[in-house]
């Protein structure tokens, strides 16, 4: 299995292609608003999308849907938050933002929850409730890859300002995701590079060595 990441012009924000070695791939997250260079990787490997999985609603992670079309037909699978608010421009941020169109397109979704493992196609994807940056957070485990989305960035503390955001919340979920954690998992964030787990554990004890 290869992870493939794209950083979108929008805040910098990270979707990724998964290939397990099917005809068909997963993505996580679809930002944009353009979603062109992915199209471009799908159109060169022949591939086509089997699914898309969104960490959360917000437009940095989701724009990409409001050109869902070019990617062909697929199912777009979510938490229930998440997905009740895909296409409420107040609550995925779209309507505050002049860099990016207004996200009201009713979109269609499976509804995922936390440890409830999915199958598409035979590859295992396991889904981990992680509010605090918002209510409908998720982190996917697939293989040896931890999808973190905005519930755990490597050196960067979480957002929980924001309408939804709960800052005791989201400490509880950096530990439900710190405890999925080895030395070979590769974290896969909702922005900047993926980190291996022997980075982050080994930077992370040196910095509660050095607050103690």
């Amino acid at each position: 299995m290869r992870v493939f990441r794209f950083e979108n012009e929008y805040r910098k924000a990270n979707s990724y292609i998964i290939d397990y070695g099917s005809e068909s791939v997963i993505l996580v997250d679809l930002g944009g608003p353009s979603i062109d260079s992915l199209v471009e990787w799908l159109n060169e490997k022949s591939k086509k999308v089997g699914g898309l999985f969104l960490t959360h609603e917000h437009a940095d992670h989701s724009i990409g849907l409001l050109k869902k079309d070019l990617l062909g037909s697929f199912k777009v699978y979510c938490s229930e938050y998440c997905g009740s608010n895909l296409s409420n421009p107040k609550r995925n941020f779209s309507l505050y933002s002049s860099d990016v169109p207004i996200l009201d397109k009713a979109i269609s979704f499976g509804a995922v929850y936390d440890n409830q493992t999915v199958f598409i196609n035979g590859l295992q994807i396991t889904p981990l409730h992680t509010p605090g940056h918002s209510p409908g957070c998720v982190t996917y485990l697939i293989g040896k890859y931890l999808f973190t989305g905005d519930s755990l960035i490597p050196g960067i503390p979480i957002v929980t300002q924001l309408p939804g955001g709960d800052k005791e919340a989201s400490e509880r979920s950096k530990e439900k995701i710190k405890s999925k954690i080895n030395l070979k998992t590769l974290i896969c964030p909702g922005h900047g590079p993926i980190v291996s787990g022997e980075r982050y554990l080994s930077e992370t004890h040196s910095l509660e060595w050095l607050q103690e």
